[in-house]
Order: C-alpha cells, then structure tokens, then sequence
C-alpha cells in the first residue's frame, strides 16, 4: 500500500495516517489512475456504471454495451477495466462482510480459483503462500507483496494483484 500512498502524493507522513485514512488515500490514487486516457468524468461514469450493474448482477457483456456509450476504448480494453474494478469492488465488500462475520480474525482463508493455463505467476505464489490458511489481514499482505513482485508497475488494487483476476477469498477448513 506505501506505492499507492507515495503516487497520491501527500503532505502528511503517512505513518501518522490512521488505517482507515490510508485506505481512503490509497483508493483516491487507485481511482485516478485506474482509467488512465479517460477523462475525469468518463472515469467516473464508467465507475458509477460498474457499481450499479453489480446491483442489478448485469452480465459482463451488458455492462461492456453501456460503457461503449461512454469511452471509446477496444472491446479488450473495455474488457479489462470491467472485470479489473468489478473484482476490486466486489473483492473489498467480500472483505468487509468476513470481517463482519469474523471480527475476531479466528478464522482462516486461502486463494482460491481456477489452476489453468490463464493462471497467472502472482495467483500461482498467493496460492501457494495461502495454502494452509491464513488470517485475513495476512492474506491481504501476501497479496500486495506478490503483486508488488510479479508486476511493479502494477498499481495495487486492494485484493486485484492483477488486470482481470479471477480469484477470490475462501474460507479454510481444516
């Protein structure tokens, strides 16, 4: 999260920052960055898009329809960006619901999805890392660090080591 703190460019040491501002900070940067070549208000829109078809379970190709009426971008690109911020939003309400349900981190989780060809190298590591189960806050830490290693050029997203990712967080059971 310190790369993302960095890019947002603050005044304010962030080790003085509480948790939840720094989370705050680190989404602003994510978000401005996220659709680099849109405007400001295309970006927008294209969120606001995102988070309503979320709602309403939209297919994937439905909301690529709707936001071809606001950027116009290839059919891979738009692609890329819907599945990219659908899994970072849903991952993070993913986030806040087990941590509602756990408050007291008792339990353990792992990475889990598909192990085919498309894997990437960072889903393979966060895999293998998580294997045994772990406690959440940990698990979101082996993400960053993975994907800071695998791709640092990537702008870490909160639980999106990387563009499309199809993996999510599961419960382990012993």
């Amino acid at each position: 999260m310190g790369k993302m703190l960095r890019k947002a460019n603050l005044k304010t040491p962030t080790k003085y920052l509480t948790p939840n501002q720094r989370l705050k900070l680190a989404r602003q940067s994510i978000f401005s960055g996220t659709f680099a070549g849109l405007s400001r208000l295309q970006s927008q829109q294209l969120r606001q898009l995102i988070l309503a078809n979320i709602n309403r379970q939209a297919s994937l190709s439905d909301i690529m329809e709707a936001a071809k009426k606001i950027a116009d971008l290839t059919e891979s690109q738009l692609e890329s960006i819907i599945r990219t911020e659908r899994h970072e939003i849903l991952m993070t309400i993913q986030e806040q619901r087990l941590k509602l349900l756990d408050p007291e981190d008792e339990n353990l989780y792992t990475w889990l999805g598909p192990s085919d060809s498309r894997t990437s190298a960072v889903c393979k590591s966060i895999k293998r890392r998580t294997g045994n189960g772990v406690h959440l806050d940990t698990l979101k830490q082996i993400v960053e660090e993975e994907a800071t290693k695998h791709n640092p050029k990537w702008v870490m997203k909160d639980w999106t080591p990387h563009p499309s990712c199809r993996h999510t967080i599961s419960r382990f059971y012993r």
